[in-house]
């Protein structure tokens, strides 16, 4: 093996509230399982564990592991707003029930942020500090250890300005420390039978809407309506997007103006 790379994460000694940050070296793996183990030797070392958990591959794997490492003592959160389409919670409250993940709802209002609602390309970061804030929160009053989200080794390449609320909420990476790629992760999850494992990757509601044109319920409600009715045509397909933008679209997605 040779070394690829060293990333600091999170360790606990002591009490739950005790922390510390040390370096560790990520050897290169060949093979999923290698770094599935890893993954479940981090989690172990966490006493208890809230994962914000949306429903997508990542996140259910990621639940699914923590389930494994630590059994009742994590917690999957999936955040409710306008901008998480019906869709999206029946898919997560399948992966739970297959499961029988520890799981609670909690509700978000990101929509009440101007800076979200304007939709700038930084819109996720608003979006995520809403939801860690809220799952801070819910860390401190029920004596969990900390969050976990699913972040993975092919997002880091990618914009996503919700890594900078993450980082700044010191919120825990077990995917990416673990060396984990998205091939690995639905390999891993097929395997695992983790009913998610194939679905197309998929953002909220609010990134169909073009940058520049205000995010609102109403215009979250056609996407969701619009994206729902195609599916039930093209026999539950959820790779199609319904695009608000200010002249149309021109691609193989369906496209709206925006009012």
């Amino acid at each position: 093996m040779r070394l690829v790379a060293s990333l600091t994460i999170p360790c606990v000694f002591g009490s739950w509230t005790s922390w510390r940050y040390s370096v560790i070296q990520v050897m290169e793996m060949g093979e999923p399982e290698a770094k599935e183990q890893r993954l479940l030797e981090q989690l172990r070392q966490v006493p208890s564990l809230v994962v914000a958990y949306s429903g997508g591959v990542d996140s259910a794997y990621l639940a699914y592991a923590a389930h494994q490492a630590l059994g009742d003592r994590m917690l999957a959160v999936t955040a409710l707003s306008a901008s998480y389409s019906e869709r999206d919670r029946q898919e997560a409250q399948a992966v739970v029930a297959r499961f029988k993940l520890p799981h609670e709802f909690i509700t978000t209002d990101e929509l009440s942020n101007p800076a979200y609602r304007a939709n700038n390309p930084d819109r996720c970061y608003f979006c995520k500090d809403e939801l860690f804030d809220k799952l801070d929160e819910l860390v401190a009053q029920r004596g969990f250890t900390a969050v976990a989200y699913g972040i993975n080794v092919d997002d880091q390449g990618d914009w996503r300005p919700g890594q900078r609320a993450a980082r700044e909420h010191k919120v825990l990476t077990p995917l990416l420390d673990a060396g984990l790629t998205k091939a690995d992760i639905r390999e891993l999850a097929r395997r695992a039978e983790v009913p998610v494992w194939n679905r197309p990757a998929s953002a909220c509601l609010s990134s169909r809407i073009a940058y520049g044109i205000e995010v609102t319920p109403e215009r979250l409600a056609i996407v969701e309506k619009g994206e729902e009715a195609y599916a039930h045509l093209a026999s539950g397909s959820s790779a199609f997007a319904i695009t608000i933008t200010w002249y149309g679209l021109k691609s193989l997605r369906k496209s709206y103006r925006a009012p």
